[in-house]
């Protein structure tokens, strides 16, 4: 009767569509690019070269104004854009270190409010630029 048990179960298994992680990774057939400096490598698929060379200068002018407060160099940052999530957000990864930037607009153009912002990188960068 135990063995029944494990039947049915190794059956359930069998037939039943098991999924343990899903990956959500880009795809293969990506083609990257980078903007690759002594103070910032932005990392960007194919297509978005002028987002990608506005966020590169953001942070070239925001290190040259920033005072190096611990030691004396300035580390170089990652950064990595994303233009196929579903949702506008972005984080900062310790190890290893960098940035990465979701570039989808909100679908509500009422979400944001009276904020003037452009576009889906003017949202993203505030709070990830504040955490470098």
């Amino acid at each position: 009767m135990k063995y029944l048990g494990f039947f049915i179960c190794f059956m359930f298994m069998l037939l039943h569509d098991l999924k343990s992680q899903e990956f959500g990774a880009n795809r293969f057939s990506t083609r990257w690019r980078q903007i690759n400096n002594d103070t910032v490598r932005v990392i960007f698929p194919n297509g978005i070269n002028s987002t990608a060379n506005e966020v590169a200068n953001i942070v070239l002018n925001l290190a040259a104004q920033k005072k190096i407060s611990l030691g004396n160099r300035l580390k170089k940052i990652e950064i990595v854009l994303q233009n196929t999530p579903v949702v506008s957000n972005g984080y900062v990864s310790l190890g290893p270190f960098k940035s990465e930037f979701y570039l989808t607009p909100p679908s509500d153009n009422f979400d944001m409010g009276t904020l003037s912002l452009g576009n889906a990188t003017d949202l993203t960068r505030v709070s990830p630029c504040a955490a470098i």
